[in-house]
């Protein structure tokens, strides 16, 4: 558990280094340091492990008090937040489902259909299997270069993947509740996923300082029925319209990105091997007992 944290604590200052560079850098390293997070408890599984037998000194420690009941109620309090988060997992899905239930179709972008629904006030991309972009009841309304803009955002979404990754970094953050990182790292990435679907928008023609004056009215309009959309409140508002209104967007070096992954991969497999080389308090028991036993019983 400790290793855990400990990785996730490279993992996330791994990703803030490469968002100080720029926070509209690629969100790939994100994916993958919180694939490799998820992972770490399965690699141990399969490390090579050194059993070292402890010596007789090690007999003392078998007289400290056990933490059987403490690692009970440690693990019902972790599954009780699994638990909790999936929950909330399966509501935004029945949500969604009550989504599509309540919309119609009023186009399609090969594979991916445009569906109009009273439930949104600003498009949301969604759907892994079947895909969709839900648009608000005024969608044909909305001037014809913003709504351009705006499907170019959101079909650069289904194109990268997002809604998959959003789901995968979901249940990332239900495993690992109790680790505040986990939760930074998801949100990071959903910051990065939203600035890279902005440069894709831009490229369709659309001045910045409009598109960001429609994300600012947009944002308006959904604060007042607390929504949280794609297109506004859960991209960070703020840091989408400033890298849209910055004259100077840096690029960050891939090689950059894949020093720093490499770097967090090698830290995963080096704590991986620490924690499956640690003995176990009962396999430490076994052979202290053994260690101690008599060879020669009766003499």
């Amino acid at each position: 558990m400790i290793l855990a944290i400990v990785f996730s604590s490279i993992a996330a200052a791994g990703v803030w280094i490469a968002g100080r560079k720029n926070p509209a850098c690629d969100p790939r390293l994100t994916i993958l340091t919180l694939l490799l997070t998820v992972a770490f408890p399965w690699v141990t599984l399969w490390m090579p492990k050194w059993f070292e037998i402890p010596t007789v000194s090690s007999l003392n420690e078998l007289q400290q008090p056990a933490w059987t009941e403490i690692t009970l109620v440690l693990k019902s309090v972790w599954l009780c937040g699994v638990i909790w988060c999936a929950t909330r997992l399966m509501v935004a899905q029945w949500k969604l489902l009550n989504w599509w239930k309540e919309s119609e179709t009023i186009d399609q972008v090969g594979l991916i259909e445009i569906r109009q629904t009273i439930q949104v006030n600003g498009p949301v991309a969604a759907g892994v299997f079947r895909k969709v972009i839900f648009v608000p009841a005024d969608w044909l309304e909305w001037p014809e270069d913003v709504r351009a803009a705006v499907l170019r955002h959101e079909l650069a979404h289904h194109e990268r993947c997002d809604p998959l990754w959003r789901w995968i970094s979901a249940i990332a953050a239900a495993l690992y509740w109790f680790n505040p990182l986990i939760h930074w790292m998801k949100a990071r990435l959903e910051i990065q996923q939203e600035l890279a679907c902005d440069e894709h928008a831009l490229r369709g023609g659309i001045q910045a300082d409009r598109y960001a004056g429609f994300l600012c009215d947009l944002a308006s309009s959904c604060s007042r029925q607390r929504l949280a959309l794609a297109a506004s409140e859960r991209g960070g508002l703020e840091t989408r319209v400033r890298q849209l209104m910055s004259s100077n967007r840096p690029s960050i070096d891939p090689w950059f990105v894949l020093g720093l992954f490499l770097s967090v991969a090698a830290a995963a497999l080096i704590l991986s091997a620490v924690e499956k080389n640690s003995v176990s308090p009962e396999r430490r028991k076994d052979a202290v007992l053994r260690l101690s036993a008599d060879p020669f019983p009766g003499n």
